[in-house]
């Protein structure tokens, strides 16, 4: 039964610890901070899910986009250690940056199409 408890409260931990966040979530906010709206998970790493929409920009880097499209539902991906193309749906852990106002996501600790 100990076991069993155990196992129980590591999933339910685990689960809360490495929640996967929608685009959305990591790039809307209405806290202003110095002007740029940043994201409330700048700084953190997190773990998201998109279609790629756009390859190659900047040097083998790309975007993903959230399956409802529309605001907020768009990220940049600053990362050229992988290659997907164009409608493959990717699911990224890495770190959640600001770069002049805009929010990204750089330094991928996992990639899976």
């Amino acid at each position: 039964m100990r076991k069993f408890l155990i196992i129980i409260l590591y999933t339910l931990i685990s689960n809360f610890v490495f929640a996967q966040l929608s685009i959305y979530d990591l790039q809307y906010t209405t806290v202003s901070g110095d002007g740029s709206y940043p994201s409330l998970y700048n700084g953190q790493i997190i773990t998201t899910e998109g279609i790629v929409t756009t390859t190659d920009y900047l040097g083998g880097r790309y975007f993903i986009s959230s399956s409802e499209g529309g605001a907020w539902n768009g990220i940049f991906v600053y990362d050229n250690n992988y290659s997907p193309t164009i409608g493959d749906n990717v699911l990224i852990t890495g770190l959640l940056t600001e770069y002049e106002g805009n929010t990204e996501i750089k330094n991928l600790t996992s990639f899976e199409v």
